[in-house]
């Protein structure tokens, strides 16, 4: 099967020392729960790991969902006290919200009886791994580069709770983990404090006393200290420490009391003079920022801090960069439940994210030019939208003219993807007494509203009418151009760009956007020329290098990545995204950031083959196009979930990502997205469900919606889908009718798919000259081609075909393929499963037991339906007593009932085969014989001769 392409949490550390905590009241211990103890009937608790101030670690198991997560069980003292049970459950719902690959997940709380005791438990991501202190201490500072890539993770998740609105508050190597993920030890934030809703009304406020100090003594900010409201520049400031203990040295305050480091506060921190001999100097500056004594001195961001550590920007004059807050903000304080007043875990919410001034054109972080209508539509037409919204809020609290400056600032919001704020300018522009908005001023902020009302074609409408009135207006014509894009109406973005790059004497700014839209353009168009996109994103990089200008610089420095790494050039497209998250992040451009996370997820998915990465980005890109109301975005983000969560074998999960890309992409007016992504990879992931008449239904279903297959693909998955439902002939059809469409369309990538479909026909019909001949082709073919993610398919087929003939070395060649890089979980559940077979057919009892032990330890592989069956087959080889036989018959039966409802013939014939033969071990030869009578009746009917001689050579 083909697909189209993609475009831990335990608050106490796991696997190592926990962070000392201040000891529970008296009598609130509790005996440990013992190993195998089941919670909600639910989670059984497999392991002790950790004690810490809130309660106790257990590693256990979701037997519902079979796979492994962290427990943590709440000490008496805090589960029985309803104000801190009230924190806890807020602390829960919004931690929730935090999904990030460097953030430890918490999913839920709840409630068990165990014996007489009442247990309340949070559930979290199991993570293994030793803390950055535990690093830290063992071995001293990092290489500056090495200290990079984990700055780089921590800043990752710093960013994304910010943006959730959580302030970690207690920030420190101890609460990050160092976890093996591929090649390297990722930073994973955990121990963070968790917040409320900002939402909540004034009777909450005595769950939590304002002026409590929370955090750990060392490393808090002095509003911390003084118990006055932290934001996340409070972060920030423990950041520094973090930075200085990573690359320079020991924390100097580390082990000082609490007075001491007040003292230090007074006196700003003279601690830090003492630099050590060859510390990096720009290292040291970034620290020196992030522990400014006013929180508006600090960097105005985690990702800003990133931005200083790896191009200096901010560092010129080591000037403060001011931060200004909305005035929509709220802020609440919560300690963390059961940790002691004086020094605690907590968190803050802001309903919206704190901004920052202008950043200056030289690129620096610090504070900007006085404020003008001028600058503010400069920063417009540079699509600096942070910098353009900080600018009107200061025109307003300045007394400019109210009409024009919230006409700006209902630009600025929408280019942030803020609607509601953008429709709230909007109105207040064009209900203000004073004058000053031109016709074309109120044409766009009409169409702002539609937007705002996700009447996109209304929009465009009114963008249509500006344009037509005023065509050699270059950010008119910009404006109408991008607006026309992600609506797919490609022609007419072509004719306006075009005309636009013919005007004379054109600024360099316009043709730096004039860049970026044609990049974008062919970016969002299916099949686009994967060269043709690498050359125009040069160009628009080029472009705004040289004025500087991050936000597009950094959006076309993105798509490049993604033409970069379908060009076989991973490492520059590693090195394109890095610098791209880099721009975007730091200056605030929430919608680059998607584009950003979205071709993350391209790279980890097309270079890596690393799943797990594939699906963290593309969920957190698909979060950001949520924020920013960017429909298209949303759509192919989640299909790019989709496909991560179907490859994991999470197939429930993916098969509701499509869904929701689809029906988003239908109400951005894409149905052409929906087509090429959403319904074909649906249809596919029918199939690993072991659905095949689903997925053939849903691919005809999307040729009357759309028309005849184009590429090929989903013929090619046809035919397939006859080959397994049992129909030689119709399948035999399909091949030709693929091999026609890649020859109209001089597609050689799937060739090799389909040379393999007809070897696998060949195999089946038990005939070894041509499946031998096919095969070789077919592999020969994938080499010539690059290889891709179905190279191991075909070495599955090889190896299989001799399990299913009978041949000698048969499990030597499985047991090989089982270490083939790049394996998905489907090909590594079939792969080992079929191995674990062969070892048992060569007597070989106890390694295929061992195998059998190792694979069950991923439940996730029996979501794929073949997988599922191979492992039944199995256990009824395995199965000796007859308790195990029964066991194995009784899921026999029910995989034969699934894969017969599916229409999957071809499994189906397999399994009541290994049926058969159990029964003729239990003692039930008439149900043996009629069972393998049947199955070589209708295989040599329908031309499956390898499974008609198999069941015939049965034992009766």
């Amino acid at each position: 099967m083909t697909k189209p392409p993609v475009d831990n949490v335990a608050t106490e550390q796991l696997g190592s020392t926990p962070t000392p905590t201040p000891t529970p009241p008296a009598g609130s211990e509790a005996p440990k729960l013992e190993p195998g103890t089941r919670l909600g009937g639910r989670y059984r608790l497999d392991r002790f790991v950790a004690s810490g101030g809130m309660g106790e670690v257990y590693e256990a198991t979701d037997t519902e969902l079979r796979q492994r997560l962290a427990v943590k069980t709440l000490r008496s003292h805090i589960a029985g006290d309803p104000g801190s049970m009230e924190r806890t459950r807020r602390e829960v719902q919004l931690a929730r919200t935090v999904t990030d690959p460097h953030v430890c997940r918490i999913f839920d709380i709840g409630h068990a009886d165990v014996g007489d005791r009442r247990v309340t438990y949070i559930t979290m991501e199991y993570l293994e791994g030793a803390t950055l202190q535990d690093q830290l201490s063992e071995r001293g500072t990092y290489p500056l580069a090495e200290a990079l890539v984990l700055a780089s993770d921590i800043v990752g998740g710093l960013d994304a709770c910010h943006r959730a609105g959580v302030i970690h508050r207690d920030l420190k190597a101890e609460n990050v983990l160092l976890v093996r993920r591929g090649e390297r030890d990722h930073a994973v934030l955990s121990d963070f404090g968790i917040a409320r809703s900002a939402e909540a009304d004034a009777a909450d406020s005595a769950l939590t006393k304002e002026g409590m100090m929370v955090g750990s003594p060392a490393f808090m900010a002095p509003e911390q200290i003084n118990g006055t409201r932290p934001t996340a520049q409070t972060d920030v400031f423990a950041l520094g420490a973090l930075l200085w203990e990573l690359a320079i040295a020991p924390w100097p305050l580390r082990g000082q009391s609490t007075i001491e480091i007040m003292r230090h506060i007074a006196n700003n921190f003279p601690g830090l003079d003492d630099v050590p001999a060859g510390a990096d100097p720009r290292w040291v500056a970034v620290v020196r920022r992030c522990r400014a004594f006013d929180p508006t001195h600090r960097f105005s961001s985690a990702t800003a801090v990133l931005a200083a550590l790896t191009t200096g920007a901010g560092l010129e004059a080591n000037a403060p960069t001011p931060v200004t807050t909305s005035r929509r903000v709220r802020w609440v304080s919560v300690a963390a439940a059961g940790l002691a007043a004086a020094v605690a875990v907590g968190a803050w919410q802001l309903s919206t994210t704190a901004t920052t001034a202008t950043p200056s054109p030289a690129g620096s972080d610090h504070a900007a030019p006085r404020a003008t209508d001028a600058t503010v539509r400069a920063q417009l037409l540079r699509l600096e939208f942070v910098a353009a919204r900080a600018g009107s809020l200061a025109l307003l609290e300045a007394g400019a003219e109210p009409a024009v400056a919230q006409y700006l600032l209902a630009r600025a919001e929408s280019g942030l993807g803020d609607w509601a704020a953008a429709a709230a300018a909007s109105k207040a522009a064009r209900t203000s007494t004073s004058a000053g908005l031109t016709r074309t001023m109120r044409l766009e902020l009409e169409a702002i509203d539609k937007r705002a009302a996700r009447d996109l074609d209304g929009a465009l409408a009114l963008l249509e009418a500006i344009y037509t009135a005023a065509p050699t207006d270059p950010a008119l014509a910009l404006a109408y151009a991008e607006a026309l894009i992600p609506l797919g109406r490609d022609a007419r973005a072509d004719e306006v760009l075009t005309a636009l790059g013919k005007l004379p004497g054109l600024d360099s700014v316009v043709q730096a956007r004039l860049e970026l839209a044609r990049a974008w353009r062919l970016f969002n168009t299916w099949g686009y020329d994967q060269a043709e996109l690498g050359r125009i994103a040069t160009a628009a990089v080029a472009a705004a290098r040289v004025i500087d200008a991050r936000v597009i610089r950094g959006r076309a420095t993105c798509i490049l990545a993604s033409a970069q790494v379908f060009q076989g050039q991973p490492d520059e497209a590693k090195a394109s995204i890095a610098e791209a998250l880099v721009l975007v992040g730091a200056a605030g451009d929430r919608l680059g950031q998607a584009h950003v996370h979205r071709s993350m997820a391209v790279i980890a998915g097309q270079a890596d083959n690393d799943n797990p990465r594939l699906l963290a980005e593309a969920l957190k890109a698909a979060d950001l196009y949520r924020a920013a109301g960017d429909d298209l975005g949303l759509a192919l983000a989640l299909n790019a979930a989709g496909r991560g969560y179907s490859d994991a074998g999470h197939l429930d999960a993916g098969i509701d990502a499509y869904r929701q890309s689809i029906d988003v992409a239908v109400r951005a007016g894409r149905e052409d997205v929906a087509n090429t992504r959403g319904r074909p990879n649906l249809a596919v992931t029918y199939f690993d469900q072991g659905d095949v008449k689903k997925m053939v239904d849903a691919i005809k279903d999307l040729w009357k919606q759309r028309g005849p297959d184009q590429d090929g693909l989903e013929t090619s998955n046809i035919a397939v889908a006859s080959y397994l439902s049992g129909d030689l002939a119709a399948a035999r059809a399909g091949i030709a009718a693929t091999r026609a469409i890649f020859k109209a369309t001089k597609n050689v990538t799937y060739e090799s798919n389909l040379v393999s479909t007809e070897a696998d026909i060949a195999y089946e019909a038990d005939d070894r000259v041509a499946y031998r001949r096919l095969s070789e082709r077919a592999m020969a073919l994938a080499k010539a081609t690059g290889g891709g993610d179905e190279d191991w398919r075909l070495v599955i087929g090889d190896a299989r075909s001799r399990f299913g003939w009978g041949e000698r070395g048969s499990s030597v060649a499985l047991v090989q393929a089982m270490s083939l890089p790049a394996l998905e979980p489907f090909g590594r559940g079939l792969i080992g499963y079929l191995a674990a077979r062969a070892l048992l057919a060569d007597g070989k009892r106890d390694e295929a037991a061992e195998i059998r032990t190792r694979l069950a330890e991923d439940p996730a592989l029996l979501q794929f339906a073949e997988v599922h069956a191979h492992a039944a087959l199995l256990d009824g080889e395995l199965a000796v007593t007859a308790a195990e036989q029964d066991a194995a018959a009784t899921a026999l039966g029910s995989m034969r009932d699934l894969l017969a409802k599916g229409g999957f013939a071809l499994v189906r014939w397999q399994v009541e085969l290994g049926l058969a033969d159990l029964e003729r071990r239990r003692g039930h030869p008439d149900a043996a014989r009629a069972l393998a009578d049947a199955v070589e009746h209708e295989t040599h009917t329908a031309g499956y001769l390898r499974l008609s001689r198999q069941a015939a050579a049965l034992p009766r």
